[in-house]
């Protein structure tokens, strides 16, 4: 008789537990850190409501201003997967923050039920899949930037559920199995670049495996990769002739060691390596990285060959993306998302370990591994709570408001204002132009004809009262608490004249 499928009540509870964390401030705007990719994702969905999905071929409009093919601004830098997902959800559930979020969220859950299934199936150790689970699930990084619309989220999802199938194949090799690898590559070639990585390394676990039983699945996947791509890129050529140049100018600034935009000054190797270490230490806590170091001993003496080569097939997938995209990884924290897996997979063998003791031993072992957990709780809360704060912006608020009252959809917006500028271009529908300085602004009357300008307390000084720059004394200016508005065209005057 076969054994019915059984769910142990833990794996539901991690469930819902990350579930329930994941849509705190769900229905938040566009303010707190990473969310510009909110924005930019929730403007392509609404440029399909604007000239229809069908009509601009699906691809990505990037324009938050109403526009026309002539002033479309293509994207081409990603694949599309994240944008129809979310364009999907706008049908389901509405156009709003929270509606986005909700889909992010649930593909999170789908990746940490994969990781569940890719560590019961590599260690046959039901305890340690959950634990597994758990450390994936209840990081920062996976609370936070696991409900935040982008890439990663799908991309983790897709990803590990391809591991978990891998693992079956290399075991017994059946159609259906080889049908399901080949379909979730194809999703991961059309929802992040970052996962190709993955995939590669992940055809190398499966060869080193088995050589010769195994190579053709190697060459077949492979191929499946590459015509996954040069498909995507000849549908994206298909729509913007200029993709593939557009794509070799920013392959070569991600892959730069430019701090920023381009032109920006370098970073040296320490400060690459110092950047992404705090990030790691901030988002994942340093709990969990005691427990990666401790349970990778424990898997180098008591893992199978299969395992241990998991283990290095995850951390090399991550390794070797951060140092081939050097800018964007010192650049975009959530990036580190991409090591969540090995940590888990490595850190669940120490919340094991206690298992090949007896005694005194064993209980000292296992309160040791769970003062750790201890310790990754209040840290990680510190952590979750710190970047939750992030959204709290009274300013944005107040300057989005502002911008409701007084600019009109397509309006040119100059502001000094250097965070929330995409959010505010979004949700006023207009083209911003940040971090503008006054003396900036007065320069550019002769040759821009027409345009505003929205001026913002950025010194937070409560001692000192807010004035409108002595350059702009003179234009009539529109005030609200810490920012002031002053629209330019062929009409301006200056007060009095």
């Amino acid at each position: 008789m076969h054994r019915k499928p059984h769910i142990p009540i833990a794996f539901l509870l991690i469930l819902l537990a990350s579930w329930g964390l994941m849509l705190i401030n769900i229905e938040l705007p566009w303010w707190e850190q990473g969310s510009d990719n909110g924005a930019w994702i929730s403007g392509v969905v609404r440029n399909y409501d604007r000239y229809g999905a069908v009509n601009i071929g699906f691809v990505q409009i990037l324009n938050y201003e109403p526009a026309t093919p002539d002033t479309y601004e293509y994207y081409m830098h990603h694949p599309p997967m994240i944008v129809w997902q979310t364009y999907v959800t706008r049908q389901l559930f509405g156009f709003h923050e929270a509606s986005f979020r909700y889909l992010a969220a649930i593909m999170t859950l789908i990746s940490s039920v994969a990781m569940y299934v890719l560590i019961r199936r590599l260690t046959h150790n039901e305890s340690q899949a959950l634990w597994g689970m758990a450390l994936y699930a209840f990081t920062p990084m996976m609370l936070f930037y696991g409900r935040m619309p982008d890439h990663e989220a799908p991309a983790l999802a897709f990803v590990l559920l391809l591991f978990a199938v891998l693992v079956n194949l290399s075991i017994r090799v059946t159609r259906a199995r080889l049908l399901a690898c080949t379909l979730l590559i194809f999703l991961c070639a059309w929802t992040a670049w970052a996962v190709l990585i993955f995939i590669g390394l992940a055809g190398v676990w499966l060869l080193w495996l088995n050589p010769k039983r195994n190579w053709k699945m190697f060459l077949g996947f492979g191929m499946v990769a590459i015509a996954s791509v040069v498909l995507l890129i000849t549908y994206y050529q298909s729509q913007y002739p200029d993709t593939i140049n557009d794509l070799m100018s920013v392959f070569v600034h991600r892959t730069s060691n430019q701090e920023l935009s381009r032109g920006s000054a370098n970073f040296t190797f320490v400060e690459f390596l110092w950047q992404n270490f705090i990030h790691i230490l901030l988002l994942f806590t340093p709990s969990l990285l005691f427990l990666m170091g401790i349970g990778w001993i424990f898997a180098r003496g008591r893992g199978t060959r299969r395992t241990n080569g998991m283990i290095i097939a995850l951390l090399g997938s991550a390794l070797v993306y951060f140092l081939v995209f050097r800018n964007a990884t010192y650049i975009h924290n959530y990036y580190k998302i991409y090591l969540a897996p090995f940590l888990a997979l490595s850190a669940s063998f120490a919340m094991v370990a206690h298992q090949a003791y007896r005694g005194r031993k064993q209980r000292v072992t296992s309160a040791v591994m769970r003062g750790f957990i201890l310790g990754g709780i209040i840290t990680g809360g510190f952590s979750f709570g710190l970047f939750h704060q992030s959204a709290v912006r009274p300013q944005l608020e107040e300057a989005r408001a502002l911008l409701a009252e007084q600019s009109q959809a397509g309006d040119f917006i100059y502001t000094n204002l250097d965070y929330g500028v995409k959010p505010l271009a979004f949700y006023s529908s207009t083209i911003m132009d940040g971090n503008r300085t006054p003396e900036t602004i007065l320069s550019r009357l002769e040759s821009d004809t027409e345009f505003a300008y929205l001026y913002c307390d950025t010194e937070n000084d409560e001692d000192i009262e807010f004035t409108i720059p002595d350059v702009l004394a003179a234009y009539e200016a529109v005030a609200s608490e810490t920012c002031f508005y002053i629209r330019f065209d062929d009409g301006t005057d200056k007060q009095g004249e």
